[in-house]
């Protein structure tokens, strides 16, 4: 699970970039691009927080960022993400996690379910960003799992 839970994480951050990428040399008038890829962030951010115990700030979750601001909060996830997943075991991804959602209600799943909650929920979102920028007529990030493995494997 260890090896398959990494893999992800480096296609989620391969992924996010190409996505980010697009909005910066397509620069898209449709705002719903950069608040769904804000959204994907700002998520990845609270669960970082909750499943590591650390207080969750949501005053400002509804609100998208800038182009910039997008550009250096994805850098600062990149780097928290990175030393998170550094430090995974099998054992730790078999522990449970306790944790409340942002209505307050509690509740505990498995680390690995989470983290694979966390690629498929910005799998979906990324696959919505791409609709938008196809309709606009604009080039749609190519995202796809079997693109990441081929880049990476040349």
């Amino acid at each position: 699970m260890l090896e398959f839970i990494l893999n992800m994480h480096k296609y989620d951050k391969w992924a996010n970039q190409r996505v980010l990428d697009r909005i910066l040399v397509d620069k898209p008038k449709e705002e719903k691009i950069v608040s769904l890829f804000t959204h994907i962030l700002k998520a990845d951010d609270i669960w970082l927080k909750r499943i590591n115990n650390e207080p969750i700030n949501t005053d400002n979750f509804a609100q998208s960022l800038n182009v910039t601001e997008l550009q250096n909060f994805l850098n600062e996830l990149n780097g928290l993400t990175d030393n998170y997943f550094s430090t995974l075991t099998e054992e730790k991804l078999s522990q449970v996690i306790e944790y409340s959602n942002l209505q307050g209600k509690k509740f505990g799943n498995k680390l690995s379910d989470i983290l694979i909650h966390l690629f498929n929920h910005a799998t979906y979102h990324r696959g919505q960003i791409a609709q938008l920028f196809r309709k606009e007529d604009l080039r749609a990030p190519i995202t796809d799992y079997i693109v990441f493995k081929r880049e990476k494997s040349m």
